[in-house]
C-alpha cells in the first residue's frame, strides 16, 4: 500500500468518525429535546391534577350558610366560593352518605362544569369531577379520591383516578397526603 493510498483510507477512516460524531450529537440532541417535551408534558398534567385537587378543597370545604360546613344527611346544590367556579352554569351537587358522622364524614360531590365555564385567566373547564370523601380532610387516614366524566380543562382530557390520602401520624403535625 503506498502513501496515498495510506492518505486516502486514513480520510476515510476521519471523515466517516467525524459523520459518526455528527449524527450521534444529532441524535443526542433529538434525545434531549424529546426528554424536554416529556418534561413540559408532565409539569402540564400535574398543573391540572393539582387544579383539581384545590377546587375539591374547596368544595369540601364550602359552607352553605347553615354554619355546617355544607355536611348534612342530604343532597343538595352548594356555591364554591372560587373564580373557577363562577360561571352559572357550574352546579356543584353534595350529597352525604347515610353512615357519614361529625366525626367521619362521608360522602360524595359533583362538580359539573357542563358545556364549558371559562375563569377570569381564560381557561375552560367542561365535564364533571366526581369527589368521594371519607373523613375530615386534615385528620390522619381520611382521603379524597377524585374521579372524572368527560372532564377537559383547555380540551385537554383528564382521566383515571386520583387519590389523596392524609398519611399523617397525628393531628397535631402538619398533614401529609
Amino acid at each position: 500500500m503506498n502513501a496515498i493510498e495510506r492518505l486516502k483510507k486514513a480520510m476515510l477512516f476521519f471523515a466517516m468518525a467525524g459523520l459518526g460524531v455528527l449524527i450521534s450529537c444529532s441524535e443526542e440532541n433529538v434525545a434531549l429535546q424529546e426528554e424536554a417535551e416529556l418534561i413540559t408534558e408532565d409539569a402540564i398534567t400535574d398543573v391540572y391534577f393539582e387544579d383539581v385537587d384545590d377546587i375539591a378543597g374547596l368544595a369540601l370545604l364550602s359552607d352553605d350558610g347553615t354554619d355546617n360546613g355544607g355536611r348534612v344527611a342530604e343532597s343538595r346544590t352548594i356555591i364554591i366560593q372560587d373564580s373557577r367556579c363562577n360561571c352559572e352554569s357550574v352546579v356543584v351537587t353534595i350529597t352525604i352518605d347515610p353512615q357519614s358522622t361529625p366525626e367521619k364524614p362521608i360522602g360524595d360531590i359533583v362538580i359539573d362544569f357542563g358545556e364549558g365555564c371559562t375563569d377570569a385567566l381564560g381557561n375552560v373547564r367542561k365535564g364533571k369531577i366526581l369527589i368521594h370523601f371519607e373523613g375530615r380532610r386534615f385528620l390522619p387516614g381520611s382521603t379524597v379520591v377524585a374521579t372524572f366524566d368527560n372532564y377537559s380543562i383547555n380540551d385537554i382530557q383528564l382521566s383515571g383516578t386520583r387519590t389523596l390520602t392524609n398519611i399523617t401520624e397525628s393531628s397535631v403535625s402538619a398533614p401529609k397526603f
